[in-house]
């Protein structure tokens, strides 16, 4: 006979219920834990801001929050309860094209390594070591990774996409940042014989700036670098002073002769019927008072207190230590460390041995990361930062110690390591890929101004340097 109980009834279909319920709250129990660990997952990644910055739940967006300036909202997760996709949780992340740093504190544009492709200025080449010799030209950093410039193959220059060659076309109109770099210019297409790109310069699309090549060292020996020095009349020198196979081409020494006038017996200084030039007669030698202390040389240190471009005021402790460069010659030079006192003024020693004592001389002063300054008078001034120069040698040394304060003169930055002695489209590029970066390696190199973060005044400082840049040559 059926139980038709209606208590029984009721009491079997409550504990039905009771059991699914059960259920459905364990499985949001367990789907809560999850979403708790995803977003403990992701704390490390963005650690300064709420990193679950959006939830969607049947299509419904139910929760939405900003990922502040250096984060996008766009690390998506997908929800299930019981096996079924009931929404999505979103989280900060580093925006496309963009990846962590090695401290998960910043988003940073991923370098290429030394050997991979890279691009600029609407050209392409292979990222290499600025040590080694790029046998093409270099187009600028490209997105290398730190120490490595963007380098052209030889013969690749201004190739289109099909890899066919270009000739140099100018371009309808040359940009103001391309004309800053001096002897610049847009062109479509490679760049002419005797330039080199400098990257785009925002000179267009399919266009880029060429720039006159010319290198430190061959300016410092009076050349210029091109691909071929017959056409303008020069000569070339050894000693590979140009990059990217190029030549230093200088003027020809002036030629050298007989005495052409009668002097000395037997009329010995003209030539005589086409032959050979008669020796010269020997001239006796003027007897010279020895100064005092000229041409003397000894061991001397110099206390210095300089002032470098961008840095106002003492910077903090890890940033509070430059290395300097001071040279009186090509083979009188040293190195020193300096530090900031609060207004930002720096002071150290560097100690030369051989220097001349008593003779007056020229010192050049460069920063790690900075233009070399030519400084010939003992207490320099200048009206505005930067624009102190001068000729002749007028400091005098003595053996042992030397003060001298170049503090009312500004040394520029923009000479990027590894330095060469030039500011060029390899310095801005770094700074320009690295905006917003404190990568500790990053800072080495492109934090000017010594504040623990590449920033807009960096790349500001470099640009401007552009309009100096060489090093004042050693002489």
């Amino acid at each position: 006979m059926a139980n038709n109980d209606p208590s029984q009834s009721l009491f079997k279909r409550h504990k039905i219920f009771t059991i699914i319920f059960s259920f459905l709250f364990l499985a949001l129990l367990l789907s809560s834990v999850a979403v708790v660990q995803q977003q403990q997952v992701y704390k490390t990644h963005a650690a300064s801001i709420k990193d679950l910055c959006k939830q969607v739940r049947g299509g419904v967006t139910i929760f939405q929050e900003s990922c502040g300036a250096k984060y996008n909202c766009n690390v998506v997760r997908d929800v299930y309860i019981l096996g079924k996709k009931v929404g999505t949780n979103h989280y900060c992340g580093c925006p496309a094209g963009t990846t962590y740093n090695s401290s998960f504190t910043s988003c940073i544009v991923p370098k290429n390594t030394e050997g991979s492709g890279c691009s600029a200025g609407g050209l392409s080449g292979v990222c290499l070591s600025k040590t080694k010799k790029c046998s093409g030209q270099s187009i600028g950093n490209g997105n290398c990774a730190s120490g490595l410039i963007c380098c052209q193959p030889e013969g690749k220059e201004g190739t289109d996409k099909s890899g066919n060659q270009r000739d140099p076309v100018p371009a309808p109109k040359t940009s103001d940042a391309c004309k800053n770099l001096g002897e610049s210019a847009c062109y479509s297409g490679r760049c002419p014989d005797g330039k080199e790109s400098a990257g785009n310069q925002n000179c267009g699309g399919g266009s880029t700036c060429c720039k006159l090549v010319q290198s430190s060292a061959c300016k410092n020996a009076g050349g210029t670098c091109l691909n071929d020095c017959a056409p303008t009349g020069k000569v070339k020198t050894g000693g590979g002073l140009c990059w990217g196979g190029k030549s230093c081409c200088v003027k020809p020494a002036g030629s050298t002769g007989g005495t052409t006038g009668g002097g000395g017996t037997g009329g010995g200084g003209g030539t005589t019927g086409g032959g050979a030039p008669a020796a010269p007669a020997p001239t006796a030698k003027a007897p010279t008072a020895a100064p005092a202390t000229g041409g003397q040389t000894g061991s001397v240190t110099l206390n210095l207190k300089l002032k470098f471009q961008g840095v106002v005021k003492q910077p903090s402790s890890q940033f509070n230590n430059l290395k300097v460069k001071v040279s009186l010659s090509e083979s009188v030079s040293g190195t020193g460390d300096f530090t900031s006192d609060a207004e930002g003024a720096w002071t150290g020693k560097v100690t030369l041995a051989k220097a001349p004592i008593g003779t007056p001389v020229s010192v050049f002063v460069k920063g790690p990361k900075h233009i070399q300054k030519k400084i010939c008078v003992a207490s320099p001034t200048e009206t505005q930062g930067g624009i102190f120069s001068c000729q002749n040698a007028a400091i005098t040394l003595k053996a042992g110690e030397n003060t001298l304060d170049f503090s009312k003169i500004l040394l520029l930055v923009g000479d990027l390591p590894e330095q060469d002695g030039v500011v060029d489209s390899n310095d801005v590029s770094f700074i320009r890929q690295n905006l917003t970066s404190t990568d500790a390696d990053d800072l080495k190199i492109g934090d000017v101004n010594l504040n623990g973060i590449i920033d807009s005044q960096d790349f500001s400082l470099v640009i401007a340097a552009l309009s100096i840049k060489t090093d004042d040559p050693l002489k």
